[in-house]
């Protein structure tokens, strides 16, 4: 889903490789977020 998004937004602006970056960055954000989250889920 958010890499058809992604995708999708590439489709209707270019974008430089800043925004690649920081959507990279965003991108293991929320994973590590994700990640944390069911860690903290599975010890309680």
């Amino acid at each position: 889903m958010l890499y058809e998004l992604a995708e999708g937004l590439f489709k209707e602006v270019e974008f430089g490789p800043e925004f690649l970056i920081q959507l990279i960055i965003l991108y293991f954000l929320f994973q590590f977020l994700q990640w944390t989250f069911e860690v903290v889920r599975g010890v309680k």
